[in-house]
């Protein structure tokens, strides 16, 4: 009989059942996750607003449950030093408890008895009797040799990778990104909780007055003009300004894309956002006073964008379709391509990203992202302006696109707002330094044409 496999007969009697319906509520948060390949966001919304637990046990729930997410691969590989099978041999559901135990023992500051006894009496209730001694052996196993597992160097992009929770592909590219202090920095802050941020579509004052008259603590947000930043993280459809139409939920790196692309424009004039849904984006310029086409290829997205813009009071016209061949008017003043990306600026709010890419999804993304930015200069008139983003800090979503425009003269780069750190041709907002999500950002000029 394996180690793991040793069953500790006082472990589920014994057990501390304080904590149990939290951790086992965080369990089928993560469990369903996995088995809908869904975004944890919705699902923990949707499992703790039913929930009997006190708000406290849900903070604990759920911040179990993303961070197990988060840390998700290096959970696993304390585990494959811990179990004598192959993980792809245990059942999901106790892996999955696994993974949620082994992140308390490594990052918890609950003792090691309790958590240990907790987790027990949760695979007996939801597994059965079974699965209890496998549970008590391979985290008392953990618990002995936490101290001793051998980790690499953080020198190395597995070291790295390991360390702060992310792939070794992921911690290679912040290095090549950010060089080997800063990536330390940026996968680190990547790991934060992000705050609620709301943008006001109302005059801030009113919204901020708003929010006080509920008895929540906010304050302006410093990044954009319209942000406000909630003091506590709270559903956002229990407040009274997002059902108003008063604000909607924007980051503020988001919210200084949408800002930027207006910047100077006068009332009416023409924009295309290439890639639409949510709306965010598009929605802000058109509270800016432009005229905005939404482009987006999900109809079904652009549906909620263009609801969005009706709740909020706001004329958008929108286009189904491939935002680099649908058929669109040229000669615009404004198009904006918020492209598609790997997403590893928004880590903070989607934990388990970060494991869902891979270094070939980045390679097949940037020539979508290319195609995108050439239709965005193909679109917009002489002396219009062309802005490039991307929700990533990659180099090759980044500058390395724009790069491609730019040889081709048919763009200028323009100037962008002191915000973030300069790159090669734009911006980069990153969450160590920035109030804001990772965010990328470039402003072209398209150049008149040559008769």
């Amino acid at each position: 009989m394996s180690e793991e496999d040793q069953v500790d007969t006082t472990a589920a009697e014994g057990a501390d059942r304080e904590g149990v319906a939290a951790r086992q509520t965080a369990l089928v948060i993560v469990m369903q996750v996995h088995e809908n390949d869904a975004w944890a966001s919705p699902v923990a919304d949707r499992i703790l607003s039913k929930s009997p637990l006190d708000q406290q046990d849900r903070n604990f729930a759920a911040n179990l449950a993303f961070s197990t997410l988060r840390w998700e691969g290096t959970l696993d590989w304390v585990l494959a030093n811990a179990v004598s099978r192959a993980l792809e041999a245990v059942e999901a559901t106790l892996l999955d408890l696994l993974r949620i135990a082994t992140w308390e023992l490594l990052h918890g500051n609950q003792p090691v008895h309790a958590v240990v006894d907790s987790h027990v009496e949760v695979a007996r209730v939801v597994v059965g009797q079974r699965a209890t001694g496998f549970v008590n052996g391979v985290l008392r196993n953990i618990a002995r040799r936490i101290d001793d597992l051998p980790w690499p160097d953080e020198a190395t992009d597995m070291g790295l990778g390991l360390k702060y929770g992310y792939p070794s592909w992921v911690a290679h590219a912040a290095v090549k990104r950010f060089g080997d202090e800063r990536a330390a920095e940026v996968l680190d802050a990547g790991n934060r909780p992000a705050p609620l941020v709301l943008r006001a579509v109302a005059p801030r004052e009113d919204v901020l007055a708003a929010l006080a008259a509920e008895g929540i603590d906010a304050e302006p947000g410093t990044m954009a003009r319209d942000a406000i930043v909630l003091a506590d993280r709270i559903q956002p459809g229990r407040l009274a300004v997002i059902r108003d139409g008063l604000a909607i939920v924007q980051d503020q790196a988001s919210q200084v894309i949408g800002q930027t692309a207006a910047e100077g424009l006068p009332a009416g004039s023409t924009a295309i956002d290439l890639c639409a849904a949510p709306g965010g984006k598009s929605t802000h310029l058109a509270q800016q006073g432009l005229q905005v086409t939404a482009v987006d290829r999900h109809a079904g997205r652009l549906r909620r964008a263009a609801e969005m813009a009706d709740r909020l009071g706001l004329e958008m016209a929108t286009v189904t379709g491939d935002g680099a061949t649908v058929d669109l008017p040229e000669g615009v003043d404004l198009v904006l391509v918020d492209a598609p990306c790997s997403g590893l600026g928004v880590v903070r709010r989607r934990p388990e990203l970060r494991w869902r890419r891979s270094r070939e999804d980045v390679t097949s993304m940037t020539v979508v992202q290319q195609e995108l930015l050439q239709r965005a200069v193909d679109l917009v008139r002489p002396g219009g302006r062309v802005v490039y983003s991307v929700c990533t800090w990659t180099s090759d979503e980044a500058d390395d696109v724009v790069a491609h425009a730019v040889d081709g003269g048919r763009v200028t780069v323009a100037d962008v707002p002191q915000v973030g750190t300069p790159t090669r041709f734009g911006v980069q907002m990153a969450p160590d330094r920035d109030e804001g999500d990772g965010m990328y950002m470039a402003v072209l000029e398209r150049t008149a044409e040559v008769s």
